[in-house]
């Protein structure tokens, strides 16, 4: 399936008109991708609309961090989810879609590998969290995004100056 750009939702755009539009249009593709399975892989560039009344407007956009204000869909294993991220690549928590799989029992090689490759995979997804500022939400409030956006730009100021003078003592 295959949707024109025209369409509300479609795979290569999509503008929402505001955050709270997000979850069930995600749910929708979801329900989807159960009987089309590439489709959920197929979203991109779906974003919250600049000129959407949630957006953020606030001096913190000149630290450096702007809002996490784009879609992109998770996949882990068998697990489909989606989350925030900024222009950046600084994502928020995965929204998951699909429960967790269950520990299969130890004589089941081929189901202990996948699920092995399962957990390898989201230790993955946690360890990309850990430099984001906003690794602890979903999606940071306005109020959120400015506290956490200024506390990204003092470490990120501090470690820069660190890293200068660890260069100028060697």
């Amino acid at each position: 399936m295959f949707l024109s750009e025209n369409v509300y939702g479609s795979n290569i755009y999509c503008e929402f008109d505001c955050i709270a539009d997000v979850p069930s249009v995600m749910q929708v593709y979801h329900r989807l991708s159960k009987r089309i399975p590439s489709l959920f892989e197929k979203i991109r560039h779906w974003y919250l609309d600049l000129d959407a009344t949630d957006q953020y407007h606030s001096e913190y956009h000149n630290y450096g961090v702007d809002p996490p204000f784009y879609i992109e869909p998770v996949k882990v294993g068998p697990r489909l989810g989606w989350r925030w991220i900024n222009d950046q690549k600084h994502p928020c928590k995965v929204n998951w879609l699909d429960p967790e799989p269950e520990i299969p029992s130890e004589d089941d090689y081929l189901a202990r590998v996948k699920y092995e490759r399962y957990m390898s995979d989201m230790q993955d997804i946690e360890f990309g969290l850990q430099a984001s500022p906003f690794k602890d939400c979903y999606l940071p409030t306005e109020e959120e995004y400015c506290r956490l956006s200024k506390e990204f730009d003092e470490n990120r100021v501090f470690s820069d100056d660190e890293e200068t003078a660890a260069v100028n003592n060697n």
